[in-house]
């Protein structure tokens, strides 16, 4: 099953959306090498479930999602995390949204593990899906007959419980979640998740398995989420960048707010100071912390409820964001786990310059580097320069990098790379199409090609080192409409590149347009 195919209907951005995935388990992307190395049989001797029972729900999961019977697919499982199970229907039922054909053959990749409870093991899944085959023009359909196949891969984490045996089959399988891992990632069980550019390592704590996931699904620069095997109990790990340097307190507070937004049935308590265990008892001088609980509804599969547990800790601009989730019985019954896991967090160096510590983070996880107003990254051969006067900074927030330059009269630039959408192996016009015309949908924006520039020309016809575009987009389609955005693209089969400009005042426009006319490869 491949719910990322959902990645071509556009990314997902906002507090909104970073609060429903932090709040449903998906998300957060891998930094350190991980390797999946615990023992075939479990802390209590029992043995993982055997490998025919789980490709018989497979089989099962492959033929629901061949039919497109979404509910078929989820009856499957007896979810651990309801809301993770909640979201993956989400996502589940935007795939079948486009009505593509689709056939999926899923397997497993490598041998079944216990941990705890539960067997855990890498499921592949390899969706074959039938494409509108690329069209003539930017944004223009292509003819109705014109088709073309792709193989889109996806893994994902399952965890399994033993179900009863029915005749002669003997041993049957229950899948209880289903978390999706980048491809090129491996999740852990007895080993500490620990990344020195971003400063910090947790885990290595029994019976808790971390899946670190691709970082535009989470909106941070990277992290980890863990599950405590056979309950209800997760805990999200991301690392932002704040330029602001925003007190802990009121990031805690402003999530609170937003949760609340989301379901007004949730109730936030009262931010209070929290620093790790590692380093409460001589706090480093630069470090601050803060926590907010909140109280969630209570539902079908929690009888008094649940709880969501913000904590934030912040050293200069660098902000790391752990967010515990489930129900108060499993809460409860398993704080001590929780609280080992709590403990194991903490930060590598807390005597490093505060501008340095969230510096390397960003030039780890993007690549580049701002000087003089000039964005250089070398792992994607890009550079622009900006205007001169405008105020530059790197955000983080889930793309490969992200650059925004801020003239003192309001105009903005924007610099993003995205990586190639989950499942796919490279970026085609198809999906560049399919994306663009839906991040301009999501925002109201109505865009085409500039008639000088042409449609995805070539950037350079002798090697074929990438294509490249210029749209100008306007608030539902109207000619003169202010503001009005240029929006120049850069589409490799490893990146899309979008510079997006809005002019504030007709002084900045021709800096504006320089700007986004250096962009080159390097």
């Amino acid at each position: 099953m491949s719910p990322s195919l959902a990645s071509l209907r556009g990314a997902v951005t906002g507090l909104r959306c970073a609060l429903m995935a932090l709040l449903s388990g998906i998300g957060l992307p891998l930094c350190a090498q991980t390797t999946a190395s615990a023992a075939k049989a479990g802390a209590d001797g029992a043995a993982p479930l055997g490998a025919d029972a789980i490709r018989d729900v497979l089989k099962q999961l492959d033929a629901a999602f061949d039919r497109g019977d979404a509910d078929a697919w989820l009856a499957v499982f007896a979810p651990d995390h309801p809301g993770a199970h909640a979201m993956l229907k989400q996502r589940l039922l935007h795939t079948f949204a486009p009505g593509l054909p689709m056939k999926s053959t899923s397997s497993l990749v490598g041998e079944p593990v216990r941990v705890g409870p539960r067997t855990v093991v890498r499921i592949r899944h390899e969706v074959r899906a039938t494409f509108p085959a690329p069209s003539g023009g930017a944004g223009q359909p292509a003819a109705p007959t014109a088709t073309e196949e792709r193989v889109l891969v996806d893994d994902s984490m399952m965890a399994l419980r033993g179900g009863a045996a029915q005749g002669d089959r003997g041993e049957t399988a229950v899948p209880t979640f289903l978390i999706e891992i980048p491809v090129d990632a491996e999740a852990r069980t007895d080993r500490t998740f620990r990344c020195p550019p971003c400063n910090y390592e947790i885990g290595g704590v029994a019976g808790w398995l971390c899946v670190p996931t691709r970082r535009d699904r989470a909106l941070s620069l990277e992290g980890a989420s863990f599950y405590l095997i056979g309950t209800d109990l997760a805990c999200d790990v991301s690392v932002q960048i704040d330029d602001s340097m925003t007190a802990p307190t009121a990031v805690v507070q402003r999530l609170g707010r937003a949760l609340h937004q989301l379901d007004l049935g949730a109730q936030p308590g009262l931010a209070v100071s929290w620093l790790p265990a590692a380093h409460a008892g001589e706090p480093p001088r630069e470090l601050t912390g803060a926590r907010l609980d909140i109280d969630l509804p209570k539902d079908a599969t929690s009888a008094d409820g649940s709880r969501a547990m913000f904590h934030v800790t912040a050293f200069g601009a660098l902000q790391h964001l752990l967010l515990v989730r489930g129900s108060k019985r499993a809460l409860r019954d398993h704080d001590q786990e929780l609280q080992a896991l709590l403990a194991s967090f903490r930060l590598l160096d807390t005597n490093c310059d505060r501008v340095r510590a969230a510096l390397r983070p960003v030039e780890h996880h993007t690549g580049g580097t701002l000087t003089a107003g000039v964005y250089t990254n070398d792992r994607f051969d890009i550079e622009l320069t900006g205007p001169k006067g405008w105020k530059a900074q790197q955000r983080c927030g889930g793309a490969e990098f992200r650059v925004v330059w801020t003239s003192p009269n309001g105009s903005r630039l924007w610099l993003t790379g995205y990586a190639v959408p989950q499942s796919m192996t490279r970026w085609c016009r198809t999906t560049a199409d399919l994306w663009l015309a839906d991040q301009c949908a999501a925002q109201g924006l109505q865009a085409s090609p500039t008639a000088d520039a042409g449609d995805w020309a070539p950037l350079d016809p002798c090697n074929g080192l990438g294509r490249r575009a210029t749209w100008v987009a306007r608030p539902g389609g109207a000619p003169g409409a202010v503001p009005e955005r240029q929006l120049r693209f850069l589409l490799r089969d490893d990146l899309l590149v979008v510079v997006d400009g809005t002019v504030a005042t007709e002084a900045d426009a021709a800096a504006l347009r320089a700007a986004m006319a250096s962009l080159q490869r390097r």
